[in-house]
């Protein structure tokens, strides 16, 4: 009985007659072989050379829809206090760029002012490095006159990331502790323990923080019982969706006391919902 080898070689040489005819029928099925190896091979070829093409230009895109929130965030600390469109081109690629002023915040309340007399108070926040990663945040609450003594409901401040509040530092306008929700600070009054702020007075309330981080990246606001007064901050948010072709990026930007930061980052593949 011949085994499947011996076979082959036999009818070779009956084929062809010798060592000459072995060599022709063996090279025949290495081609038959090569052939139905080759069409895969040069497909999978094709397709990672297209994948790297595409992966490329994703990655091109990511990068000049990054720059477009940076483009934003230049636009806003030079002066633009509220929504704007705009076309620019990073390299070769176009982006779109849209900023709209945002009423909240991952930690924080209202920004914008609710009410067109919000003028009537102003907000500042003040911080005092005390070393060690301990950090003092006075937050100034000015009635600006002319309206009346204006009463409070809330006094309230965002942290930075990485840091929280110290037990027991609250002093000035009220020693209580605040409530506490994540990086948000909130000394909330009712009733009659509203205090108030008389015309064209200026009050402060301070605390002390503590953490790593960046400690630039506070905010402060109040909250008026007036309701024509609404709510008023040392802060301005912005909601900034930058595209570029199938990147986008949308970023929630605050500009505090001169300083322009993204509080939150949402980088997508594809520009559709």
């Amino acid at each position: 009985m011949l085994r499947s080898g011996q076979w082959i070689r036999a009818l070779a040489f009956r084929l062809k007659g010798g060592e000459r005819g072995q060599v022709t029928i063996m090279a025949l099925i290495v081609m038959a072989l090569g052939g139905l190896v080759l069409a895969p091979s040069l497909e999978y070829v094709a397709t990672g050379v297209t994948s790297a093409a595409t992966q490329r230009r994703l990655t091109s895109e990511l990068y000049a829809a990054d720059a477009g929130v940076e483009y934003a965030m230049w636009r806003i600390e030079n002066g633009a206090s509220g929504g704007f469109t705009d076309a620019i081109s990073v390299g070769a690629i176009p982006v779109d760029v849209t900023a709209s002023v945002l009423t909240d915040l991952p930690y924080g309340p209202v920004l914008t002012a609710g009410a067109e007399h919000a003028d009537w108070l102003s907000v500042t926040t003040e911080m005092a490095d005390l070393g060690g990663g301990v950090f003092s945040l006075a937050i100034h609450i000015q009635n600006t006159g002319g309206t009346g003594n204006v009463k409070l409901e809330t006094i309230g401040a965002g942290m930075p990331e990485g840091f929280s509040y110290v037990a027991g530092s609250s002093s000035g306008f009220t020693t209580g502790a605040p409530g506490i929700d994540g990086r948000k600070l909130a000394w909330e009054f009712s009733g009659s323990g509203r205090p108030t702020v008389n015309d064209g007075q200026s009050v402060t309330q301070t605390f002390q923080m503590s953490g790593a981080g960046d400690p630039q990246r506070y905010y402060s606001w109040v909250v008026a019982s007036r309701d024509d007064i609404g709510i008023v901050s040392s802060a301005r948010g912005y909601n900034v969706v930058s595209t570029a072709g199938d990147a986008r990026i949308e970023a929630a930007v605050v500009k505090n006391e001169g300083i322009v930061y993204p509080v939150s980052w949402n980088i997508t593949r594809s520009v559709t919902p």
